[in-house]
């Protein structure tokens, strides 16, 4: 039982590290995209012929999409827990 307690403890200290390099400030990055995306829509729109603007605008696209995605999972989980916790007050 000790060992495991003991593997335990070095797992969570291992996923706080994870965490802070990945998980976190999820809405700098999408702020982030959002602003490389509308600067090459930007662009675009003065050179709509350049094909290496409409390549990088598509790929901005489904990194901003994805990053939304993830950043409106994340406050839908959030804001259940705080109902699960308060409880349904309007009914």
């Amino acid at each position: 039982m000790l060992v495991l307690i003991h593997k335990l403890y070095n797992l969570k200290n291992k996923l706080r590290i994870w965490v802070a390099n990945s998980g976190s400030d999820l809405h700098t990055r999408v702020s982030e995209a959002r602003c490389d995306l509308f600067k090459t829509q930007t662009l675009l729109q003065g050179a709509p012929h350049d094909i290496r603007l409409a390549i990088q605008e598509k790929q901005l696209l489904k990194k901003y999409g994805n990053l939304a995605r993830a950043e409106l999972s994340i406050m839908k989980c959030r804001s259940d827990c705080d109902w699960m916790t308060m409880g349904d007050r309007g009914t």
